[in-house]
């Protein structure tokens, strides 16, 4: 079999890991309206499927960045089960979800298993992928969300958040197996770690995907050094 194959496409990126692969095209680059809307200035999202050997139009593109840079959002991603993706139906030409309102981003993702691409009607920040998860913010009034997609159902699950006092997450930190990693600010609110004040902006929980339990450790820590591998979690924890 061939080791290197011309896909004839016109490509600005090529993004992702495992099985599935985003590839931005360009419609300028291949001289064609590849998204439907009558122009040919868009950047469309091709999933191309490495162990099938499939290449498929999606028809939907991603958000307009700078004149100077055509890569979609580096808030998409994709493994060997899925993709988390965002659309901008201003790009496409249509309005996706229907709502008489033309020009949302919004946040889509595929399943490889189904072949379903799923509008989830809002837009995204910060992603972390997994095997199976991916986790990702999403705005809620004033607040960001945290929002775990399981490749495995294809379920979508806004975190609860314990105790009843909303106190938002404030990093996402890592996907592994079933377990997200994530802190909560105590924003002078609530003493999550118990030291006496509640001025931490960085007490680690860790959810998992099959209790679908989230569990405050009660350390604050040192975000930028959390390793998980294997069902454990490693942190550097600060005295002070």
């Amino acid at each position: 079999s061939s080791l290197v194959v011309n896909l004839g496409l016109a490509a600005v990126s090529v993004s992702g890991t495992g099985a599935l692969q985003l590839v931005a095209a360009s419609e300028e680059g291949e001289g064609r309206d590849l998204d439907g809307d009558g122009d040919e200035t868009g950047v469309v999202l091709q999933i191309l499927d490495l162990e099938r050997g499939s290449l498929a139009n999606t028809g939907l593109a991603f958000p307009r960045r700078l004149p100077f840079d055509h890569d979609p959002p580096i808030r998409s991603g994709s493994n060997g089960s899925f993709a988390v993706f965002q659309v901008s139906e201003a790009e496409t030409g249509r309005d996706l979800d229907e709502d008489g309102i033309l020009g949302e981003v919004t946040t889509w993702t595929f399943d490889r298993r189904t072949g379903a691409l799923t509008n989830l009607l809002s837009v995204h920040g910060g992603l972390a992928f997994g095997d199976d998860l991916a986790g990702f913010f999403t705005h809620d009034a004033a607040n960001e969300v945290l929002n775990v997609f399981d490749g495995r159902d294809g379920s979508l699950t806004t975190l609860p958040v314990e105790p009843a006092v909303l106190l938002a997450p404030s990093t996402l930190l890592a996907v592994q197996g079933t377990t997200v990693a994530f802190t909560r600010d105590e924003a002078g609110v609530l003493d999550l770690n118990a030291d006496g004040d509640a001025s931490d902006f960085a007490v680690l929980h860790l959810y998992d995907a099959d209790s679908r339990r989230v569990v405050n450790t009660s350390f604050a820590i040192s975000p930028a050094n959390l390793t998980i591998q294997d069902g454990f979690a490693g942190c550097a924890v600060p005295e002070s």
